[in-house]
């Protein structure tokens, strides 16, 4: 005798996620999403880190999108990020952080999400431009103005470095 067996999952959307950073209560690394997530990985993978120490830490960034808007995805686990991000794989994504980088939200995978590859899934034309726009570098900015912004925030040095500290 054989059964079925079928689950339904309330899906996040990334509209509904970025509404989140708005509410006072926030996730945190020990207080993940687990409200599963269906998006598709646009871009390739960029590696921001890598350590080759015991430590082995390990940053990686990419572009992914759920067909409401572009989010971009940084993942802290070398083995999820070989494993599944890859450009054009549909991924379901829980146990993830919503955090804001930039002024835009960012969704955060590490060794504790859970992701699996999903059948594929087509991307709105408008929604690809976004992650065109989106997909820009860091603005170039000299060292003087570096060490004036007022908070952290990613981009790209120009300059010669003089001296290690």
């Amino acid at each position: 005798n054989y059964f079925s067996v079928v689950f339904h999952f309330k899906m996040a959307t990334f509209q509904e996620l970025s509404a989140f950073l708005t509410k006072s209560e926030k996730c945190t690394k020990d207080k993940p999403i687990s409200t599963p997530v269906q998006v598709k990985v646009l871009t390739e993978l960029k590696v921001i880190f890598q350590d080759t120490t015991e430590t082995s830490k390990y940053v990686a960034t990419t572009l992914l999108s759920d067909n409401t808007c572009v989010m971009e995805c940084t993942i802290y686990s070398e083995t999820l990020a070989k494993q599944y991000f890859t450009k054009q794989n549909c991924l379901m994504i829980s146990n993830y952080i919503i955090s804001e980088r930039d002024g835009k939200p960012t969704l955060l995978v590490n060794n504790k999400s859970v992701v699996f590859i999903i059948p594929n899934f087509a991307i709105k034309e408008d929604i690809l431009q976004q992650a065109v726009l989106q997909q820009e570098e860091f603005p170039l900015t000299s060292i003087a103005e570096a060490s004036l912004l007022p908070e952290k925030r990613r981009i790209s040095i120009e300059g010669k470095v003089t001296k290690v500290i």
